[in-house]
């Protein structure tokens, strides 16, 4: 164990109390601490999983509040440990309930933190409601970065295949490796449920709203937005007064 991971481990046990383990795999765990003086609450993140570079090249940045601030990140031969901010709210499946401008408007604080990880080169690869996390201020925040990876020009599909059945675009199993594109599918999935309940494959609204969900959600990769920005500008189009 590293001196930092010694030093993280003090600093939570002197100053934070655990109050739970929130979830636990074979891969990876999260534990929730809160400061015994400030009530600030924190994440302690470890994982095999080791996508070490993806929390490395977020740490320190202001990420806006679009993703979790990334406080301390070490690793050992073993594992990965990360402490980072605990964002509290609801999901997004809990609070939009289909209406179409509060809808939109997650989505584009979503695409933000999308533009922020495709920047650094990273890609989400688990975008889905349950990892949008609705704030008491109405905004929202792009959680979990678990499988998150580091695009790799080399590689020609992905080491491990991970994703959520249903979200996960289909490069995600095998046919080549994640890029900005795979997390704009399954956007377009998400984007899809918050509206109407069921996956595009069952249904999909009518008019602008419904083309963009195509063209998020086609299976050819050239086909979809090339970047988030763009769908920006056209999700804010759909804002109605």
């Amino acid at each position: 164990m590293s001196d930092l991971n010694d030093y993280i481990f003090k600093e939570l046990n002197e100053y934070y109390v655990k109050l739970e383990r929130l979830s636990e795999n074979a891969i990876s765990s999260l534990d929730l601490y809160q400061h015994k003086k400030t009530d600030k609450k924190v994440l302690l993140f470890k994982s095999i999983n080791r996508n070490d570079m993806v929390f490395r090249k977020l740490n320190e940045l202001d990420l806006k509040g679009f993703l979790p601030q990334i406080y301390i990140v070490d690793s050992d031969e073993e594992a990965l440990f990360v402490v980072q901010e605990y964002i509290e709210g609801k999901t997004a499946i809990e609070l939009s309930n289909g209406e179409k401008n509060k809808v939109i408007n997650y989505m584009i604080d979503v695409c933000s933190a999308l533009e922020i990880l495709h920047s650094l080169d990273i890609v989400h690869r688990d975008v889905k409601p349950e990892n949008v996390i609705i704030k008491s201020d109405g905004t929202a925040a792009l959680i979990d970065l678990s499988i998150a990876k580091i695009i790799d020009g080399s590689e020609t599909s992905d080491t491990i295949n991970l994703g959520t059945i249903g979200y996960a675009a289909p490069e995600q199993f095998g046919f080549m490796q994640s890029r900005r594109e795979t997390d704009i599918y399954a956007f377009g999935v998400m984007l899809n449920i918050l509206l109407t309940g069921v996956h595009p494959m069952q249904d999909i609204p009518k008019g602008r709203i419904g083309r963009i969900i195509k063209k998020c959600t086609t299976l050819t990769i050239g086909d979809r937005y090339s970047n988030v920005t763009e769908l920006i500008t056209d999700l804010k189009k759909q804002l109605t007064d």
